[in-house]
């Protein structure tokens, strides 16, 4: 009896011994399945990080802009962004963290094209070098990672040949981004090396073509009034520009009837160009002047360049990318290539949707429009203002034949400029007798042949000395 329960003891002790072993056992390897589980899930979003890296390089390769970004979430935390793009799709970028598993990133090398790179554990980031030996342009191809038997693999050739890197132990580094920060005008990707990249957003990018274009045109405008005032030409009618609620310049009409447009100016910290006449006085020269500084000669070859249309070329403002992938003022004159925009100290500027207009003020008044150019209130351009001519004299008259008869007139809307001028027929005799620029007298003698029944009448004509002319017609009848 004694040795059975004993048999009975020895077999329930080694059950129970068993059958925690066995859950040890499988809570090791549940715990195993769930980290690799885990490792390949992040692992997918890593290659997701990939693809989304080679989509900002390319990216700054081209003329694409970002739209906007926005904060993927996960349980209440924020753990990456999706970034929206003008041509290219959208992307999903995981936030980063240096983590004992590989990294690939890119970085750009000293011919300005960026490669792919990678580091793994505590180890300095190397390029990723193909089967040949060379370091693979991020926008040719991109490196993938998998997780197999429990160790990181890559692959530089879509897959052809997996290189072992090393066990997957360890959280997953995620992501070669550690930051996307919305700087407003530009979106900067900041890499876990602390370098950075910098995309405009398209709303910037568009800001930054509408102020060229506007400023570009207001150059042009100043060329056209300029010519206006050496041909004596006056505004014949001035339309507001309307941008929603805003009036955001003028279009004016002169007597010829060409036209041109200013827009208003705007605040900003940019170089102003504008123009001026040189110690001669005889032409207008155009100049720039940067914040907090005396303004200069514009230059092109060394040389002053004027402002007319006949003989003077206009500047023309441009944006240019440079290597650190920002966009920077360029200036051209005419036929020549367009330069870089520089500051007093020789420093390119970075160009800024804020930036001022050639002209800092237009005041119109009933008699003129006055343009002050780039924040010199010494130097403006007056362009007279249009005015109606009234003609106050009598249109119907009564005379005998061989009668003498003056008519009054007064005349208002012009300057003392002004002329006049009387045409007779019939064989009646017209003299015209100013008393001053708006009145006189309309001497008038009548032939013997104005006999009963005839008519005839006289031509008055009064021009404002500016192009414009009005006619009267003073009809005469016998009495």
């Amino acid at each position: 009896m004694k040795k059975n329960i004993f048999i009975i003891l020895t077999v329930s002790i080694l059950s129970l011994f068993l059958f925690g072993c066995n859950n040890e056992l499988e809570n090791e390897l549940g715990l195993l399945d769930r980290r690799i589980t885990a490792l390949e899930e992040k692992c997918s979003q890593m290659n997701t990080n990939i693809t989304a890296l080679q989509t900002i390089l390319n990216a700054l390769e081209e003329y694409d802009f970002i739209t906007s970004v926005t904060t993927v979430y996960e349980n209440g935390v924020a753990v990456g962004y999706t970034i929206s793009f003008t041509h290219s799709a959208s992307i999903t970028i995981y936030n980063g963290k240096n983590q004992e598993t590989p990294i690939v990133g890119a970085k750009m090398d000293t011919d300005g094209i960026y490669y792919w790179t990678i580091k793994y554990n505590s180890e300095e980031e190397t390029w990723i070098l193909n089967n040949y030996g060379q370091k693979v342009p991020a926008a040719a191809t991109k490196p993938t990672l998998k997780i197999e038997n429990g160790y990181w693999k890559i692959t530089y050739d879509n897959g052809d040949i997996w290189i072992t890197l090393g066990k997957a132990t360890g959280d997953p580094g995620l992501s070669f981004i550690s930051e996307v920060i919305d700087s407003t005008e530009y979106i900067v990707f900041k890499f876990l090396d602390n370098t950075t990249v910098s995309i405009p957003t398209w709303s910037t990018y568009e800001a930054l073509r509408t102020k060229i274009s506007r400023t570009n045109t207001n150059l042009s405008s100043f060329q056209t009034a300029v010519n206006a005032v050496d041909k004596n030409l006056f505004i014949t009618n001035i339309i507001p520009i309307i941008e929603g609620s805003d009036t955001i310049g003028h279009r004016f009409i002169l007597s010829d009837t060409t036209d041109f447009v200013i827009y208003n100016g705007s605040a900003g910290n940019a170089p102003v160009i504008g123009a001026k006449k040189d110690f001669t006085g005889s032409h207008y020269y155009w100049t720039i002047k940067y914040d907090g500084e005396e303004e200069t000669w514009l230059l092109s070859d060394g040389e002053k360049v004027r402002v007319d249309a006949t003989d003077g070329v206009a500047p023309t403002l441009s944006i240019k990318k440079y290597t650190d992938n920002l966009y920077y003022w360029a200036i051209a004159y005419g036929s020549l290539p367009e330069s870089w925009l520089k500051s007093m100290t020789g420093e390119m500027v970075l160009a800024s949707a804020i930036t001022k207009q050639v002209f800092s003020n237009i005041t119109i008044n009933s008699d003129n429009i006055i343009l002050t150019l780039a924040e010199d209130n010494e130097t403006t351009i007056t362009i007279p203002l249009y005015k109606s001519i009234q003609v106050n004299v009598a249109t119907s008259i009564n005379m005998g034949s061989s009668n003498y008869m003056e008519v009054n007139y007064s005349i208002t809307g012009t300057t003392p400029e002004n002329e006049v001028l009387a045409i007779a027929k019939d064989g009646f005799i017209v003299k015209v007798l100013k008393n001053s620029y708006s009145s006189g007298r309309i001497c008038i003698s009548s032939p013997p042949t104005f006999i009963a029944g005839h008519t005839s009448s006289i031509l008055f004509l009064v021009s404002d000395g500016k192009g414009n002319t009005t006619t009267i017609t003073i009809n005469i009848s016998f009495q």
